[in-house]
This record gives structure tokens, C-alpha cells and sequence, in this order.
């Protein structure tokens, strides 16, 4: 799952579908203005697309963000939330991208031209 921007809610599902010979699939699943910005209503939206599309959020083993501390932060956040709620090995990665875009702005901060 890949949580991104706080004022919408993207969620991309990757799974494995054993059936067909474990293949891959992404799947993009959803697009919901949040009611809130906290993790609270963070994850109530995630779980209750989730519930509408049958996954079993127990089954979760990654989440990919953009390393808000709304999503990311260890103590209250959403991945924490849902780790405490459906698996506690669900493990958590900063999107690459992201990453990137954040080492840009701290370059052009740091660097004169």
C-alpha cells in the first residue's frame, strides 16, 4: 500500500495471486478526499476502502509513504496504527521518489551558484 499527500488519499494495492503461478499485480484501488488530517482519519479511510474492496488488512506486510510523521512518525502514526491493529510485522518504507525530491531541495539549500 502507498499512502501519499495528506489532504487526498492515494492507495495502490500490490498483491501476489498464488492461483495464477504467483504473479505480481498492481492494482490502483482508490482516490478519497479525507475528512481529517491526522492519523485517525487516515486510517479509518484506509481500512474502510479496504472493507469495501474484501482485503484483509491482516494479510498488509508493506507500506510505502512519503514519510510524513502523520504516516510515518513510530509512536501515533498511521503505519504504526495499523501495524498495533491488523500485523505487527508489517514493515514500513520511505518512497524512493520522495526521497529524492527531499534531497534535491536540501542540495539547492546547501549549494551556491
Amino acid at each position: 500500500m502507498f499512502v501519499n499527500h495528506i489532504l487526498d488519499l492515494a492507495s495502490t494495492i500490490r498483491y501476489l495471486r498464488p492461483i495464477i503461478k504467483g504473479t505480481a499485480e498492481t492494482k490502483y484501488m482508490a482516490l478519497i478526499e479525507l475528512v481529517g488530517k491526522n492519523a485517525e482519519a487516515i486510517v479509518k479511510a484506509i481500512i474502510d476502502v479496504c472493507q469495501e474492496n474484501r482485503i484483509d488488512l491482516k494479510k498488509l506486510s508493506n507500506i510505502a509513504s512519503d514519510g510524513a510523521s502523520v504516516v510515518a512518525g513510530k509512536h501515533t502514526g498511521v503505519c504504526k496504527r495499523l501495524s498495533d491493529m491488523f500485523n505487527p510485522y508489517i514493515t514500513v518504507n520511505h518512497c524512493i521518489a520522495h526521497r529524492t525530491a527531499l534531497a534535491g531541495d536540501n542540495a539547492t539549500e546547501t549549494i551556491s551558484i
